[in-house]
């Protein structure tokens, strides 16, 4: 597991491809950090869950199946 992985999606076609989401303190994040560091697992799985919907909701489903294909740990 990368240093800044945050939680990791694993891909709902089945095929065992997990995408590690990372995340980087920058200026405009910074504030943020605090919240993250008190999430338990149910809180980080919602997070999960909220983003990927996102990436959804953006490229559609075999869309969103083929970026994180695409950007997958293996």
């Amino acid at each position: 597991m990368k240093e800044n992985t945050l939680f990791h999606i694993t891909c709902p076609c089945k095929c065992g491809r997990v995408l590690a989401v990372e995340f980087h303190a920058t200026k405009k994040n910074e504030k943020f950090i605090p919240h993250i560091k008190k999430l338990d697992e149910q809180g980080i799985e919602n997070l999960g869950n909220i983003i990927w919907q996102r990436v959804v909701n953006a490229r559609g489903l075999e869309g969103a199946i083929q970026f994180l294909h695409q950007r997958s740990e293996g």
